[in-house]
């Protein structure tokens, strides 16, 4: 596999579990002490970074307020959406409660941090449970939450032009209507039970999932073992020792739902401008997308991963393992491209790609911040010494048949 260079860079009294790029040279971080009084603040800090990676200099930073918990995942929405300013985009945050029962998703404007929605969960609806990682789709119309027993998706319908020269409603205001679409179970992967730890979508054609709505039609995941209690063997006495795995797998909507009316227009040929129905009816076809089957996985390892990221233009899958790797696949194929073998000294809290693809970054409860240089393509050195390895045999060859004549 490919080699490249990288650097570490200390966040000193600021662990961190969270980060995004919000463009090529701004990262921001997100992370502190959580709910407890250890006198680490809970903050969000941007640094300034470089293409190379050396560069890491903080910016500005904002500190929750006293008794909030750390935030512990975050996602910016990569499109920009009209009725925002050309600096503005949505930023999505979870901190679980100190209890560590329940997620508190908030979805705000960044970089005003305007509340858009508050606590989604209980107010939206969806399975429920700890929140483990937070994204956006390509063009900002879908969330998923993921939780360790499901992606909940949500639908974020965006404002019509003509809103825009409402003077009166608020950025927030435009973009508070968040919708609970679905819950996509694990899939059956391995004898023992799996959960989800992260779920990216893909930057592949949507599929229309309504008259109006369209969906990524894959998403990339990352799944755990569920941990087994240790069994004693009847034959040796001894305890049996438990297996762990980590799996990355790309889910697609096989089976998009249709419609009523496109159901309709597709039986009879008619086609006319009734809408959905309204109603209990279009909350239950809302509520349903469609299957989601499992087209490729890759066995990524026998610890569990921690944290997954997805490049902007959809072909790189970085992945974090608590066997302290990190590594990067092809997002299509899940065939490895790169692997270092030792990034921190405790596991990888989270991973973010820059959007141009050529930086990622890795933080940790260590105190560092990784940057990794994204080489511009993968393969090469390798090729290139399989070449010339078959170059010296060829050699040897005529020089073994001149010798022998």
């Amino acid at each position: 596999m490919t080699r490249t260079t990288h650097h570490s860079h200390p966040t000193p009294a600021f662990p961190v579990f969270c980060m995004a790029f919000t463009d090529d040279e701004s990262l921001l971080l997100g992370g502190g002490g959580g709910a407890s009084r250890t006198g680490i603040v809970n903050k969000l800090k941007l640094f300034a970074v470089d293409k190379g990676g050396k560069k890491f200099e903080g910016v500005k930073e904002y500190i929750f307020e006293k008794g909030a918990d750390s935030p512990n995942t975050l996602a910016v929405d990569p499109s920009k959406h009209t009725v925002l300013n050309a600096s503005n985009s949505l930023l999505a945050i979870a901190a679980t409660n100190y209890d560590g029962t329940f997620s508190a998703v908030t979805v705000f404007t960044y970089p005003d941090l305007e509340v858009v929605e508050k606590d989604v969960l209980r107010s939206k609806g969806g399975s429920g449970g700890e929140v483990v990682d937070l994204d956006w789709s390509g063009d900002g119309a879908w969330l998923a939450i993921t939780t360790p027993s499901g992606i909940d998706l949500y639908s974020v319908s965006l404002p019509k032009s003509t809103e825009l020269a409402d003077e009166k409603s608020t950025t927030a205001e435009a973009m508070s209507d968040i919708t609970f679409r679905q819950t996509i179970l694990p899939p059956s992967l391995d004898l023992n039970p799996v959960v989800f730890r992260s779920a990216r979508f893909a930057r592949t054609q949507p599929l229309p999932v309504g008259s109006s709505s369209q969906i990524s039609a894959t998403l990339h995941c990352i799944l755990n073992s569920k941990s087994q209690p240790k069994t004693r063997s009847r034959s040796s006495g001894k305890r049996a020792q438990s297996t762990e795995k980590a799996f990355a797998c790309n889910l697609s909507l096989v089976k998009p739902k249709p419609s009523p009316v496109a159901d309709r227009a597709d039986r009879t040929g008619e086609k006319d401008d009734v809408a959905e129905p309204k109603g209990s009816d279009d909350k239950a076809v809302d509520q349903e997308l469609g299957k989601w089957d499992v087209v490729a996985r890759r066995d990524v390892g026998n610890k569990p991963v921690t944290a997954l990221e997805l490049s902007t233009d959809g072909k790189l899958l970085a992945y974090a393992s608590s066997d302290l790797s990190i590594g990067i696949l092809d997002a299509r194929t899940l065939t490895p491209l790169l692997k270092i073998l030792h990034a921190h000294s405790f596991p990888t809290t989270a991973l973010a790609f820059n959007p141009s693809g050529t930086l990622l970054a890795s933080s940790s409860a260590d105190n560092t911040v990784r940057l990794i240089v994204v080489p511009e393509s993968f393969g090469s050195s390798s090729t290139m010494i399989l070449s010339l390895v078959i170059a010296l045999l060829l050699l040897l060859i005529a020089l073994y048949i001149q010798y022998k004549v």
